[in-house]
């Protein structure tokens, strides 16, 4: 309780929102910077389903090009059934790592109001940087052999 009371006291002091982790770690994604903007309009509840709806977009963005990469080499002209397997493997390994590095972030707030708010936005920006990541490594496969 008094470890509480002292980060609270901190964050008084400083003048940090609850939120300011997950504002400096997402301070680059345009998607998150309307979610800050209107943090004190909003309140932690309305910054948190914000937040949500990004970490969603994100993800729906995530998925469409994995399953693009994943359609090109299943095409029956030139199939690549390792590759596939290969990046499947790969994309449930990144799962549990940005879901285990999430909850582990999560946990440095010790059940505190701002655990939600940095969960959902670790998981937004994680997912935005692999989607980026995925797409400098495939897509130039998309590029040279999706067929529109």
């Amino acid at each position: 309780m008094k470890k509480i009371v002292r980060q609270f006291a901190i964050a008084v002091l400083c003048g940090i929102s609850p939120c300011a982790h997950a504002q400096r770690m997402n301070e680059d994604e345009p998607l998150m910077a309307a979610c800050r903007s209107q943090d004190g309009q909003m309140g932690q509840a309305g910054t948190y389903d914000c937040f949500e709806k990004v970490r969603r977009q994100e993800d729906a963005a995530l998925n469409r090009d994995y399953q693009r990469i994943i359609t090109l080499f299943q095409r029956s002209d030139q199939p690549r059934l390792n590759d596939r397997d290969a990046l499947r493997q790969a994309e449930r390994a990144w799962l549990v790592y940005r879901d285990q590095l999430c909850h582990a972030e999560y946990g440095l707030y010790d059940g505190g109001t701002a655990g939600p708010l940095e969960h959902v936005a670790c998981l937004a920006a994680l997912t935005r940087r692999h989607h980026e990541d995925l797409l400098a490594g495939y897509g130039w496969l998309l590029t040279k052999f999706e067929v529109p």
